[in-house]
């Protein structure tokens, strides 16, 4: 088993689903159906948490929560959330490069679908989840930010 659906909610959202090394992955949605948390859990221990707040008027995400990683040298630690935040992810047998912005990455069952430019949204592209090989978020230090 790659993933499998254990629920979804009335809008056909889901809600809970279990990955093919076990872990669950629950999500909870607001009243305007846009994801609000995603826990990934092992047994009873949550071992990521990711908290979104969106705009009900616009649909825009007015924020998200601290980002559980890794360093180069496997020590963890939070990055703190922030516009200017690129995620490269390497994928492919040659090794392929491709930038997102980080808060414009959307995960599905089987790839990842992410943005490639703040300014011209329709910019995308998926990367099937099996093919990667390396995820690595960097800041960009670019002058974005969000408004409220």
């Amino acid at each position: 088993m790659l993933w499998q659906l254990d629920a979804a909610n009335a809008m056909g959202q889901i809600t809970e689903s279990t990955l093919g090394n076990g872990l669950k992955r629950i999500s909870g949605y607001d009243a305007y159906y846009s994801p609000n948390q995603i826990l990934l859990k092992n047994g009873n221990s949550v071992i990521n948490q990711v908290d979104y707040n969106f705009n009900g008027t616009t649909g825009n995400l007015t924020s998200r929560s601290d980002i559980q990683c890794v360093d180069k040298k496997g020590n963890p630690f939070q990055l703190t959330n922030s516009p200017s935040l690129e995620t490269r992810i390497t994928y492919g047998h040659n090794n392929k490069k491709t930038i997102f912005y980080f808060d414009r990455i959307y995960v599905n069952s089987n790839s990842v679908r992410g943005v490639q430019s703040r300014f011209i949204e329709s910019i995308g592209k998926s990367i099937p989840l099996d093919s990667i090989t390396k995820i690595e978020i960097q800041d960009g230090r670019k002058k974005f930010k969000y408004i409220k």
